[in-house]
């Protein structure tokens, strides 16, 4: 996985298969952070030619080690159905249930810092 900056909001990460065949495409996502009670959540929309109107999202909360050399994402599971009208409504929604483990997927996914 390869993360690099867009601007200044915005992050570009690429997602190649560890073990890439030349007929594997890596993964494009765009994304950028933010911040629920303390708690930082990444989202994520994978970059295509859809309008913003039809983008799906992937929200992660992001846990990073002191060191910064493992990142931990913990994805928002699958089972939501509600749907979301404002930025200020699905924050709201997360805020109130972040605590809950049901909240997430079962695995998560572990990254550690290749140098």
């Amino acid at each position: 996985m390869t993360i690099s900056r867009k601007d200044d909001r915005v992050m570009k990460i690429v997602k190649t298969k560890k073990e890439a065949t030349a007929d594997d495409k890596p993964e494009e996502y765009e994304g950028y952070l933010s911040d629920v009670n303390g708690v930082t959540f990444l989202n994520l929309y994978e970059v295509s030619g859809e309008a913003n109107s039809t983008r799906k999202y992937l929200i992660y909360k992001l846990e990073i080690s002191t060191s910064g050399a493992r990142v931990t994402l913990s994805a928002l599971t699958e089972n939501i159905d509600e749907k979301f009208t404002t930025p200020a409504d699905l924050k709201a929604f997360i805020q109130k249930n972040m605590h809950l483990s049901f909240f997430y997927d079962k695995e998560d996914e572990v990254y550690i810092r290749a140098d």
